[in-house]
This record gives C-alpha cells, sequence and structure tokens, in this order.
C-alpha cells in the first residue's frame, strides 16, 4: 500500500510539475508578444513623428499617411488593452 501512495504521490508532483511548466511558458508568450506590440506601438509613434516633420505635404500624401499611422497607433492601443482577455 506504501508503494502505491508514493506512486500517487509522484504522479501528482509530476502532473503539477508540468501544468507549472505550461503556465510558465505560456506567461513568456504572453509577454514576448506584449512586448512586440509596445515596440510596434514606439515605431509608430516614431513614424508619425516624422511624417510631422517632413516640409511638404507631397501632393497630399503625407497627411493620409499620418492618418493611417494615427489609425494604426489606435489598432496597437486597443490590441493592449485587449492583452490576456
Amino acid at each position: 500500500m506504501s508503494n502505491l501512495l508514493s506512486l500517487n504521490l509522484t504522479v501528482k508532483s509530476l502532473l503539477y510539475g508540468v501544468f507549472g511548466f505550461g503556465l510558465l511558458v505560456f506567461a513568456f508568450v504572453a509577454l514576448a508578444d506584449q512586448l512586440n506590440m509596445e515596440n510596434a506601438l514606439a515605431s509608430l509613434r516614431s513614424a508619425r513623428q516624422s511624417l510631422v516633420q517632413a516640409d511638404s505635404n507631397k501632393g497630399g500624401h503625407r497627411a493620409a499617411a499620418i492618418k493611417l499611422v494615427d489609425r494604426a497607433i489606435s489598432e496597437v492601443q486597443a490590441g493592449l488593452a485587449t492583452a490576456g482577455k
């Protein structure tokens, strides 16, 4: 009976270990994804600043690009706000 109890505890310990490892992997992947989104947001903000500082409107294309970048910034911010949901 002692061997059966020992085996039961070993199996439970193994299952808890696998579950814990799975949670760590999931958290790491989620963190990496979050960092990618934050990096994208920083890049978009930098691109917007460069567009704003451009000398001319390039036939309306600069203004259109700023609007598109603003939309992309909003989408990334929304994605960051829903992270983990």
